[in-house]
């Protein structure tokens, strides 16, 4: 029997790519924006009125939920706490209050930043230590998913880019289409972190629909400084540099955040570059 999906966030960057990499479903996308006419496939909801969403939850009655819509930008929920809680938690409370806990299948993306970079090398198993607001609210979700779903796949992300997207709010992607475009770009050489390529993320997002492998998952690459990426993204794309990439020490906490992504890689056979 063919499953229905349904994805919150849809019209973001990840969401975006999925619902085109999981056409084969005629998935459905929820979005806050106004959709234009040709976008029959996303339907306008706002994921805080619970009456709104209960309606789209009851025609719809997906199997499956990616569950993408939050408030992503880090510095965003620190300087608005109260909206970041809204757009985070209290969506988040609402689709679970609205959805067959017992039998959909939720999908939902957290972060690496629930670790302080003190682990070396953290497993699903580790202890967490948020440091900001942001990541504060995606391991709260994280609780309310193990709390009330049985089958759910919690994904935790570092950064994601592309290869100098345009709809991309990454640094990774910016650098990328400025070094394009000629122009300098000064990026951290002592601050490192995991990496996901979009495109790869989807493949791997994909294969979660008949997946009953349930459960927390780290993703991302080996662990690798800005600097370094970006050099390695511009030799794959054929981007010229020419000394426009400029190495310099950066002051972010945690300065390095690993992850060990042993777990996924041997359930799924998966990896990420």
């Amino acid at each position: 029997m063919k499953k229905t999906i349904l994805i919150t966030g849809a019209s973001g960057f990840i969401g975006t790519k999925l619902l085109i990499g999981l056409k084969d479903y005629d998935p459905i996308g929820i979005t806050r924006r106004e959709k234009s006419q040709k976008e029959n496939f996303l339907i306008k909801c706002d994921l805080t009125n619970q009456i709104e969403l209960k309606k789209i939850i009851f025609d719809i009655n997906p199997n499956i939920v990616y569950h993408f819509a939050a408030m992503t930008n880090p510095q965003r929920n620190e300087k608005n706490p109260e909206e970041a809680r809204l757009l985070n938690v209290d969506i988040t409370k609402n689709l679970i209050k609205t959805i067959d806990t017992t039998h959909t299948h939720l999908v939902f993306l957290s972060t690496d930043k629930v670790f302080d970079g003190t682990n070396m090398n953290p497993d699903e198993n580790s202890k967490t230590n948020p440091l900001w607001i942001y990541s504060n609210l995606k391991l709260e979700c994280e609780k309310i998913i193990k709390d009330n779903m049985i089958k759910y796949h919690i994904v935790r992300l570092p950064i994601v880019h592309g290869n100098g997207n345009e709809n991309s709010s990454s640094f990774i992607d910016g650098a990328l289409i400025d070094l394009k475009g000629g122009k300098k770009v000064n990026s951290f050489i002592n601050v490192k972190r995991c990496y996901v390529k979009v495109d790869e993320l989807i493949i791997f997002l994909m294969k979660l629909v008949n997946n009953s492998e349930y459960g927390i998952y780290h993703a991302g690459s080996a662990l690798m400084s800005y600097y370094t990426r970006i050099m390695m993204l511009c030799k794959n794309n054929d981007i010229t540099i020419n000394g426009r990439l400029v190495p310099v020490e950066g002051d972010a906490k945690p300065t390095i955040q690993n992850l060990d992504t042993n777990k996924l890689e041997q359930t799924f056979n998966f990896s990420f570059s």
